[in-house]
């Protein structure tokens, strides 16, 4: 997700990466697909039991909720709104590290 705003220089370049192989859209459908898994094994391992399943659950589904929208409109937006969208995800992303280690570490 972060060389999705950089496609267009890197095709120019002729550098070839995921992202220029994928394009905006699909990269963002791997990134959906893979995030979904990931959700998957956060909310059923045993470890994460800990983690506040309210919390880590809010945080997957604004970073669920900010890369479907980001997907349903890549095909129209510029260079600066993919690289905006993708300071989003980070930061959401950021918060869902941010509850699973309040699960692991905050009781002990």
């Amino acid at each position: 997700m972060t060389q999705l705003y950089q496609i267009a220089p890197d095709r120019a370049r002729g550098d070839r990466t995921l992202a220029t192989a994928l394009g905006a859209a699909r990269s963002l459908d791997l990134a959906l697909l893979l995030a979904v898994g990931a959700a998957a094994l956060l909310l059923a391992h045993p470890v994460p039991r800990a983690v506040p399943q309210l919390v880590l659950g809010l945080a997957l589904a604004a970073w669920c909720v900010a890369a479907a929208a980001w997907r349903r409109r890549a095909r129209q937006l510029t260079t600066r709104q993919h690289e905006a969208r993708m300071y989003t995800a980070l930061v959401l992303w950021a918060l869902i590290d941010a509850a699973v280690l309040l699960g692991l570490y905050a009781g002990r």
